[in-house]
């Protein structure tokens, strides 16, 4: 878990200091496991929060046609995070 932690922490850290009028995050990933899946849900709650405190803020999951459980994953991130606009798309 460790290097997952490692590797968002600063993303995460830039994310909590930004000064922007507007944000939008493109997230692609071919695999990732359950530390990484932790570490995504954290980003995106900050930038809901973000869009909480007044930016405009949208996220988008892109996920091969080839990889259905990555568009499912990117369906069960959006249900957790009601009130931004997320949306999935196929890259192929």
């Amino acid at each position: 878990m460790n290097d997952a932690v490692d590797y968002y922490r600063p993303i995460l850290k830039e994310i909590s200091e930004l000064k922007v009028d507007s944000l939008h995050v493109v997230v692609e990933m071919e695999y990732f496991n359950t530390s990484s899946s932790k570490c995504l849900l954290e980003l995106f709650k900050r930038v809901l929060r973000k869009q909480e405190s007044g930016i405009v803020a949208d996220i988008v999951w892109r996920y091969s046609s080839s990889a259905p459980e990555m568009q499912e994953v990117g369906e069960d991130y959006r249900d957790l995070l009601d009130g931004i606009n997320f949306d999935i798309e196929s890259v192929d």
